[in-house]
């Protein structure tokens, strides 16, 4: 019987001079560097008043929804950019636009998607890593040769087709034969259970393993 895999996706990992660099869905902005500054848990949302003077030349980390009003606060505070979880689509898509848009790094997806990066044995030493915003590296690679898991119960995964692009969720089970799909093509069913209960049936071929806090 042949093992079914799915792609493993980089969410973390040291450069050549130590600097820490994040991997996400999408983001913002030109290269750009700083200390990271955690501000908020991953549920919480960056609200305005989380943001101080301290934020000068930091990558400020945390949360799962990022409102425009702290995107407004951060930029005029200097901070370097943000890593959250999720932000509004409209409020990226103008940002897009821009040639001077703020440095956003959005790791899991849009709407209210809580930042799962950090492994927790890496959470107690995230303040004050020296880290890079890089636009070319947003996507982790995904070719052939990338690290590949079973594709099994209770393996954690992101979903990375819409209506439910970012949210994470474990596997419940897989089909064992191919399913015709509302597109028309064939491919093995999963369903997942997320974080908040929903149980989602979506195409293996739009799930991604990840290594995080359920």
């Amino acid at each position: 019987m042949t093992t079914i895999t799915v792609p493993v996706r980089k969410r973390v990992e040291k450069g050549p001079k130590g600097e820490v660099r994040y991997f996400g869905l999408a983001g913002l902005g030109k290269r750009t560097k700083g200390k990271i500054k955690k501000i908020a848990g991953e549920d919480e949302p960056v609200l305005p008043q989380l943001l101080n003077g301290e934020m000068e030349d930091a990558i400020l980390f945390g949360g799962a929804y990022v409102v425009p009003e702290a995107v407004e606060k951060a930029q005029a505070l200097g901070a370097a950019g943000i890593i959250v979880g999720g932000m509004p689509y409209r409020d990226f898509a103008r940002r897009r636009t821009s040639d001077e848009a703020f440095p956003i790094i959005v790791t899991e997806g849009f709407g209210i998607a809580p930042v799962q990066i950090i492994l927790p044995e890496e959470e107690a030493e995230i303040d004050g890593e020296n880290a890079w915003i890089t636009f070319a590296s947003i996507k982790a690679p995904r070719e052939e040769t990338a690290e590949k898991v079973p594709l099994e119960a209770g393996l954690t995964v992101r979903l990375l087709a819409f209506p439910h692009l970012g949210k994470t969720g474990k596997i419940v089970k897989v089909s064992s034969s191919q399913e015709k799909m509302a597109s028309g093509l064939r491919d093995l069913i999963a369903e997942v259970q997320t974080k908040s209960g929903e149980k989602v049936l979506t195409a293996v071929s739009n799930l991604e393993a990840i290594f995080s806090k359920m």
